[in-house]
């Protein structure tokens, strides 16, 4: 398993409130976490950074986990707990009211991977020659897709592409979508915050992936690319050669 992780404020955005993280347990279990903060000032900086450290701090507690069903409950157990910390430091400090961030998150057990996923942050997985998306955007726009009643390239432009109707911190708690998948060796795991997928096409995900054979270079040149079509959003993307 080989893996690396970039993240890019862009070219707009004054700060990156994107936060990415990765574990593996000296058992094999690979733990890679990535998350999109929103809210004013550095608030949703730090609504991502505690979603990352309460999966990350979690991971190297519980490396001992073996089965899909701990699997799948350690990841709402460190998002329900991240949801916590997120809406006490909210209450706490008013220049953080209102905060939240997105996040996807993966753990790799044997032959599987399981998925956790709240808001429009993705996760891709790439096989052959294929790409498929693997989370649904839990977004005004996700939802329109969903229903058949827009389609990419429109939601692309969409002027409520950015309303979130799913994340950490914006209610009590939101149970996440879970996915398993198996994989084979030499698959490819993409996670990766919105900012990418909403300036590069899935088409040039897949040609940059099958191009670059090193996590490093892939996550850079899809960095890369985003900023190219104008980097509007922080960017940052995770892969996992498996």
């Amino acid at each position: 398993m080989n893996f690396f992780a970039v993240s890019d404020k862009g070219r707009v955005r004054k700060i990156n409130q994107d936060s990415c993280g990765a574990f593996v347990a000296d058992t094999g279990l690979g733990f890679f976490i990535v998350a999109d903060g929103m809210g004013g000032h550095n608030a949703g900086e730090v609504a991502s950074a505690v979603a990352v450290d309460a999966f990350i701090k979690g991971a190297e507690n519980n490396p001992g986990i073996k089965t899909i069903d701990q699997t799948t409950e350690f990841i709402r157990n460190t998002f329900r707990r991240a949801n916590d910390v997120i809406l006490y430091k909210a209450a706490a400090d008013a220049t953080k009211t209102g905060m939240g961030t997105t996040v996807v998150a993966a753990v790799v057990v044997d032959d599987k991977i399981i998925i956790g996923n709240l808001g429009d942050s993705r996760a891709y997985f790439i096989s052959g020659d294929k790409i498929k998306q693997i989370t649904e955007d839990h977004s005004y726009v996700g939802q329109l897709l969903k229903a058949g009643s827009i389609k990419e390239e429109e939601a692309r432009v969409h002027p409520r592409r950015n309303e979130i109707t799913r994340a950490l911190g914006i209610e009590s708690y939101f149970e996440p979508d879970m996915f398993e998948m198996e994989y084979k060796a030499g698959d490819v795991l993409l996670l990766c915050s919105d900012g990418l997928d909403k300036m590069v096409e899935d088409s040039k995900i897949l040609e940059i992936v099958l191009r670059e054979k090193e996590p490093k270079d892939l996550c850079q040149q899809l960095v890369n690319a985003a900023n190219d079509e104008g980097g509007m959003d922080n960017i940052t993307a995770l892969a996992v050669v498996l």
